[in-house]
């Protein structure tokens, strides 16, 4: 009889079919069981919006199958997908949408499944990673000249950052 589709930690096999010996969770003995684990993210990062996240997997006894790559608030539903029926190659390259909430409770799942059978093992990141807006950067370049006792009133221009922005000069 066929084997049952791998589980335990880092693991999630789905459906809860059986597989067989060339599918992910068939056949092979218990050292041999299809793997996924997300190598980064997995906890502790900042990924910055507008710029190039990485994320990396490692993957055993699985072969070639594609790989879907996918963002989501802890416990919580898929937010964006990063990578669908990607090559599982064991990395993917996203840049940070600027539409993504800031939080500090983000974890990615990597899904390596089989087609058409849709034999599935997965792994989420092990603990949350945050992603924020960039930092404000100021963005005029000269200011014009004042007078000591005069008051003194100048518009900066600015990108990036969440406003309101709020500025001191000492």
């Amino acid at each position: 009889t066929p084997a049952e589709p791998a589980s335990g930690p880092g693991t999630r096999a789905s459906p809860a079919t059986p597989a067989t010996p060339a599918e992910p969770g068939g056949g092979q003995s218990d050292a041999q069981q299809p793997s996924v684990t997300v190598i980064s993210p997995n906890g502790g990062e900042t990924w910055i919006k507008g710029q190039t996240a990485e994320i990396r997997w490692s993957s055993h006894h699985i072969g070639s199958f594609d790989a879907t790559v996918t963002l989501r608030r802890v416990g919580g539903d898929t937010l964006a997908t990063i990578g669908a029926d990607t090559a599982n190659d064991g990395e993917e390259s996203w840049t940070v949408p600027a539409d993504i909430p800031d939080g500090k409770n983000y974890e990615v799942v990597v899904d390596v499944c089989n087609r058409p059978a849709r034999h599935c093992v997965s792994d989420t990141s092990d603990n949350p990673f945050s992603i924020v807006s960039p930092p404000p950067v100021i963005t005029t370049t000269i200011l014009p000249a004042g007078t000591v006792g005069v008051p003194y009133h100048v518009t900066l221009e600015v990108k990036d950052g969440l406003p309101p922005y709020a500025w001191s000069i000492i």
